[in-house]
């Protein structure tokens, strides 16, 4: 590039812009650097690292490299880094809705083991019935005690729906209380 201007070097739309910015930061500081756009002798665009330093006897030092295939790798680690950390989220994301999935299976399953021994308890107590005929009378008591409710509240439909009523309507008003 001997004898030939720094601005050659340039992408033609850029020539003017850098030229004003290169030439004040020379007279301030004595040193240019800038990544600039550049045209190859086939027309191929292309980024080039520029290095202007202005010399004692006012020529300029010129340090110019091709830096396409570093950005190329840095936009394509960007990329991965940002792909990695979207990945991450939603990783984390998918722990968490796991997590509350089991606590929840978790609170169910410990839900249902304390309503089978409630269960247990309630059909072992069958056998303190003092009339075996209320029998169902009795465990559905049992139930509602273990599970502070009331035995009208175990069954969810009326006297004339509910299975266990059929056959003992009398003592559909015993279950009420």
């Amino acid at each position: 590039w001997l004898g030939r201007h720094w601005g050659e070097l340039c992408h033609p739309a850029d020539r003017d812009s850098l030229s004003l910015s290169a030439h004040r930061t020379l007279s301030a500081e004595g040193v240019w650097r800038a990544v600039i756009r550049a045209l190859r002798s086939d027309g191929a665009q292309f980024s080039q690292e520029v290095s202007l330093t202005r010399a004692p006897d006012d020529s300029l030092v010129l340090i110019s490299r091709d830096v396409s295939e570093r950005l190329r790798y840095e936009e394509d680690r960007q990329r991965l880094q940002e792909t990695m950390i979207l990945e991450r989220v939603e990783h984390e994301a998918r722990l968490e809705s796991a997590l509350v999935e089991m606590k929840r299976l978790q609170e169910r399953d410990a839900s249902m083991r304390q309503a089978s021994e409630m269960l247990v308890r309630a059909l072992q107590s069958l056998s303190e019935a003092e009339d075996l005929g209320d029998g169902p009378r009795h465990l559905l008591q049992q139930l509602a005690q273990a599970m502070r409710t009331s035995c009208a509240g175990l069954i969810p439909l009326g006297p004339e729906e509910e299975p266990l009523c059929l056959h003992h309507p009398a003592w559909w008003g015993a279950v009420q209380q």
